[in-house]
């Protein structure tokens, strides 16, 4: 049996770390929940403190200094998280980072780049004495009606490595841009290791209208009976050369197109149409670039989906050597 003097020690020692990190969490959470931000950010800092290793407390910290208004507390405290949950930890968790991650973007934490043909070390964050170094490429291909451009951000531990080949005109190469992946779904996108990190900071998909119509009037050339009767046509106005290059082209083609290829010339056209107006455009931030954490993360929003949409990229450098 327990000698009274010892039983009040144990009762007054309260509970035990564990125990007690769990209950000031409950707590901070239920107040964050029902936006008390001041008092839920002291019980999470409270708990910080006690478990300075817990990477989720980090993050739930960073998103309630937010809250309050303190920016920078609040952005330096979320890239904490992103570092106690680094892949080279023995706590290495990929959805903590993503988290973090899209905190970041939400803040509007973004790192300055190199404008575009040029590179430089990006800013080490808070206890890593490590820059990491980043150049930004642009990129641009068109077809036929449509344009693609964009800029693209290489990044990696040391200047040489973060350079890539560019083609003439200080464009990317393809070759390069290929190793560029977009932004995809947090919940299939995979961690992904290479030695340089090649994300988009930018990209532009465009198709142009004005050149539906003479796509759907192909389904008009592509009838052998309104093809022939329109290079006839043509022929009759003084055209000798190949009848799409005529003057008159159009019209002639239009003119000898069946009703039930026209219905076809018209649902193209609309389909061309609503094509045109659903471009694609997305616009990247850099996030996170932890040489210590090995770790490169973009946010990017989609402004064509409504509502706009923010998706994590992250990538894992491989360590340094």
């Amino acid at each position: 049996m327990l000698e009274p003097l010892v039983v009040a020690a144990l009762l007054s020692a309260g509970p035990a770390p564990a125990a007690r990190v769990q209950l000031l969490r409950d707590d901070a959470t239920a107040a964050y929940r029902a936006k008390r931000f001041d008092q839920a950010c002291r019980l999470f800092a409270e708990a910080a403190k006690l478990a300075p290793d817990d990477a989720a407390l980090a993050a739930d910290l960073g998103l309630c200094l937010h809250r309050l208004g303190r920016a920078d507390a609040a952005v330096a405290e979320t890239r904490r998280a992103v570092r106690l949950a680094g892949p080279e930890t023995e706590r290495d968790d990929s959805k903590i980072r993503r988290s973090a991650h899209f905190n970041l973007g939400l803040f509007g934490a973004a790192l300055p780049l190199p404008s575009e043909g040029r590179c430089a070390p990006l800013p080490s964050p808070a206890g890593c004495g490590r820059p990491l170094h980043a150049c930004t490429y642009g990129f641009s291909s068109a077809g036929s009606g449509y344009a693609t451009t964009g800029k693209v951000i290489s990044v990696a531990r040391t200047a040489d490595g973060a350079r890539v080949e560019e083609a003439d005109g200080g464009q990317l190469s393809y070759g390069s841009l290929d190793e560029a992946e977009g932004p995809l779904d947090p919940a299939t996108d995979p961690v992904r290791r290479a030695e340089r990190a090649l994300l988009y900071r930018s990209e532009v998909e465009e198709m142009f209208v004005g050149r539906c119509y003479e796509f759907a009037l192909r389904a008009c050339a592509e009838d052998e009976v309104a093809g022939k009767k329109a290079a006839a046509c043509v022929k009759a106005k003084g055209c000798s050369a190949d009848p799409w290059t005529c003057e008159g082209w159009d019209e002639c083609l239009d003119a000898s197109c069946p009703d039930a290829v026209k219905k076809r010339v018209e649902a193209a056209e609309a389909d061309c149409s609503a094509q045109a107006k659903a471009t694609v455009e997305v616009d990247c931030d850099l996030v996170t670039a932890d040489a210590c954490a090995g770790v490169v993360a973009t946010v990017c929003t989609d402004a064509k989906s409504k509502p706009p949409k923010r998706l994590v990229h992250e990538i894992v450098l491989e360590p340094a050597p």
